[in-house]
């Protein structure tokens, strides 16, 4: 009994131990799960704070971002500006070395033209000290020359006072176209010169002057009548021309004078006579292709012999030449370029 009482007691006992460590390992694991609690708490709070951070991490690192792509396109414009500065300063150095090297080579042209020319004035300089020396021996000559004359004044005088007794005969009476232009001029001055020295010289001065203005006119119309025809140039001559053969006395002088009036007078009718002579050939040849020539040799030698058409146009110097060019062309070949005939049919009489 002792035994089962002392038995109760141990189980007793053990059941009150283990109910103790069973109170007291519960209350371990209550504190445990506590402090399990509290962990997981704080944790979620170090999350919340983590995530916070990360979110202000992550905010901080965009302002960052931002705020570095700012600072570099910040940097990136005023690198821009500088580098098109640097560009622009660049450009207008070589553009002044461009400009220095181009005033370069024309102070070095400029140079070398200078000293060209320097050269060239040197050169003239001992030319011109030459011409000086050279001029200074001719005004030396000259004045002895002068001299020499003004001894021969006398001598020239008495040989011109002789000479005008005679210049009837060696001017004022020859035929226009027998007198020497030059010569003529040169009788004139020496006359003029001396007419102040001599009566003779004088007389024969004044004849010669009125002498010149009859002589111009007829060497206008010699120019006019071997010249292409000018229906204005003939109306201006004509009648002085034809009143300068009344006033003249009759000789070879008037004969000549006349001769160029009537060439002057008749020119607008000969270059009709050619017009017609030139359509007449021209229908023969035109009939007669295949031997064209000798038809047109022909038909001249008909009208020449019918009403002297050749002769007549001979008669007029210009036509005359136009006449020989424009038969060598027929002769040439009739279909061919003729000049001369084209120039007679564009003459308006």
């Amino acid at each position: 009994m002792s035994r089962i009482i002392l038995g109760i007691l141990m189980v007793l006992t053990l059941f009150s131990s283990a109910y103790a460590q069973k109170d007291s390992t519960k209350k371990a694991q209550q504190d445990l799960y506590k402090e399990i609690y509290d962990l997981r708490k704080n944790i979620s709070a170090k999350d919340d704070t983590i995530k916070k951070l990360r979110k202000d991490t992550a905010s901080l690192q965009a302002k960052l971002s931002a705020k570095e792509k700012e600072l570099q396109t910040s940097k990136s414009s005023v690198l821009k500006k500088q580098n098109d500065s640097l560009s622009a300063r660049i450009k207008l150095l070589e553009v002044i070395v461009i400009r220095l090297q181009s005033d370069s080579i024309s102070l070095a042209t400029q140079l070398s033209k200078t000293k060209k020319e320097l050269d060239s004035l040197s050169s003239a300089k001992k030319n011109n000290d030459k011409l000086k020396k050279d001029n200074k021996k001719q005004a030396d000559t000259i004045r002895m020359l002068k001299n020499e004359l003004a001894k021969l004044q006398p001598f020239k005088q008495k040989y011109l006072s002789q000479m005008a007794e005679n210049v009837d005969d060696d001017f004022l009476n020859k035929p226009f176209k027998d007198i020497d232009s030059v010569e003529f001029e040169k009788a004139l001055k020496e006359f003029n010169d001396f007419a102040s020295e001599d009566k003779r010289i004088a007389a024969a001065a004044k004849k010669l002057s009125a002498l010149k203005n009859d002589y111009i006119l007829y060497r206008k119309g010699v120019a006019v009548v071997n010249s292409p025809y000018n229906a204005t140039k003939i109306k201006e001559i004509k009648d002085p021309l034809y009143n300068l053969y009344n006033k003249t006395p009759q000789s070879d002088k008037k004969d000549d004078i006349y001769n160029f009036f009537w060439q002057v007078n008749n020119y607008a009718s000969k270059v009709n006579v050619f017009k017609n002579l030139i359509k007449d050939v021209d229908k023969r040849i035109n009939a007669n292709k295949n031997d064209a020539f000798a038809f047109a040799d022909l038909e001249l030698k008909n009208q020449e012999k019918k009403s002297q058409a050749i002769t007549a146009i001979q008669q007029i110097p210009y036509l005359k030449k136009l006449y020989d060019d424009y038969y060598a062309a027929l002769k040439k070949n009739c279909f061919g370029a003729n000049p001369a005939k084209d120039e007679v049919l564009s003459l308006i009489p």
